[in-house]
């Protein structure tokens, strides 16, 4: 396994046939958020209201969710620096709490199926 924070990059080196399972479990724990908020953005820049993205058009399959949340360790835990984006005047940090838990559930799902099946 690669070392690092990076959830996307992590979650490809796992095997096709696990992230299968994993996948399968995660659309079943996902629809725990449907409806309710699953996500917080901060925006860091100017006083000004910022333009939001539209989140709710974003996809919410798990590999994607674990792309977008690639850096979440980094972003977070150091949060209070700001540097000053590429584009626009914001720096914006979502956190898509709800489908990461839905994704550690999976995870845990996936571990505990195949714990189980191991023959002890």
């Amino acid at each position: 396994m690669p070392r690092g924070h990076d959830l996307g990059k992590l979650y490809r080196e796992i095997p096709p046939i696990v992230r299968d399972e994993i996948e399968k479990s995660y659309a079943s724990w996902k629809k725990d958020w449907y409806g309710r908020p699953a996500s917080v953005t901060i925006a860091k820049g100017p006083l000004e209201q910022p333009r939001w993205g539209d989140y709710p058009s974003q996809s919410q399959d798990l590999t994607a969710v674990l792309q977008r949340s690639g850096d979440v360790f980094s972003s977070w835990r150091y949060i209070y620096e700001f540097t000053a984006p590429d584009q626009g005047a914001y720096q914006f940090h979502t956190f898509e709490y709800g489908l990461l838990l839905s994704a550690y559930r999976a995870i845990q799902t996936a571990i505990n199926n195949r714990m189980q099946n191991a023959g002890g």
